[in-house]
Parts: structure tokens; C-alpha cells; sequence
């Protein structure tokens, strides 16, 4: 890290949550590209994370639904975002994430129950910011309609330097 509130150019960070559906990552990595422009990149990957209802009971047990991540936003602190880019992997229009970008926030979202985030997937998001890196907290939806949220450490345009408060 240098002085005056700032951390380096080409900063990134990891972080990865262990639940009892299963395990997520989250990776940032952030680039000055201009005198007052950063590049944020983001991949989210779904390790094993699977939220699963059944029927039956064994030996006939049935898997009814499986779900994975439907949803990641990222707070905006006192900054701006453009350029957002998303990329799954495939060329497949109709199954890419869609974005919403408010004042204090940028979301993207599976426009399907069937475009989640499943398990052994990773699914990378990007835009271009004015304001410097710093941390704060990512929320990740697992499961149908977002019904755990999962907080997640990580790299945002006007974040802060010393966010576990260590100081």
C-alpha cells in the first residue's frame, strides 16, 4: 500500500465462503488505465454452492430443483461506473447477466432461474471507475429470488483503505 489513502495499481483481492450448500469465490483485481481511471475486473465462481429441494426418500429420492448464485452487486461508494462488461463464457446472448446501475450500486442479475451461477462455473464482470480501490462489502445471492445473501469482502471504487478497522 502506498500513503494518502490509496492502494497500489494492480490490486486484487480474494475471498471465499464456505456454507453448508457448498463454497463460492470471489476475485477483484483492479488497474489504473488512466491518470483518473481505474478498471475494476471481478470473477465470481461457483465452487460447489448448490441449493437443492428434493422429493421422496431413499432409495427413490428425486432432485426437484438445484439453484446457484442469481445475483452480485457491488456497492458504489461516492463513485461513478461505465464501460460494465460481462462475460460468461459462451455466445449465447439470451443467457448473459443484466446489469443495473444506480447511485449507490451495481447489480447484475441472471435474467432466468436457468442462467444462474451453478456449481463449477465462473461467470466475470468488469467497468471502468473514476474513483480509486478500496474494500467494502459484495453481496452474492445464492439460491432462488436471493433467498441467502452472502457478504463478501472485495475491491470497489471509493471503498476504504482500512475496512476491517484495523488502523
Amino acid at each position: 500500500m502506498v500513503g494518502l489513502g490509496l492502494l497500489d495499481d494492480g490490486s486484487r483481492s480474494f475471498t471465499r465462503r464456505r456454507l453448508p450448500q457448498g463454497e463460492i469465490a470471489l476475485g477483484a483485481r483492479v488497474e489504473r488505465i488512466g491518470p483518473s481511471l481505474w478498471r475494476y475486473r471481478y470473477v465470481l465462481a461457483n465452487l460447489d454452492f448448490a441449493r437443492v429441494t428434493t422429493s421422496g426418500a431413499l432409495p427413490n429420492l428425486r432432485l426437484d430443483s438445484e439453484h446457484g448464485v442469481g445475483a452480485f452487486a457491488l456497492p458504489l461508494l461516492n463513485a461513478s461506473a461505465s464501460d460494465l462488461g460481462f462475460r460468461d463464457g459462451d455466445a449465447l446472448a439470451g443467457n448473459d447477466w443484466n446489469s443495473q446501475l444506480t447511485v449507490n450500486e451495481l447489480r447484475f442479475i441472471a435474467p432466468q432461474a436457468d442462467a444462474e451461477l451453478r456449481w463449477g462455473n465462473l461467470l466475470s464482470f468488469g467497468f471502468d471507475s473514476a474513483s480509486p480501490p478500496g474494500y467494502a462489502l459484495a453481496s452474492v445471492e445464492l439460491g432462488i429470488a436471493g433467498q441467502i445473501t452472502q457478504a463478501m469482502p472485495t475491491l470497489v471504487p471509493g471503498g476504504e483503505l482500512f475496512f476491517d478497522g484495523f488502523e
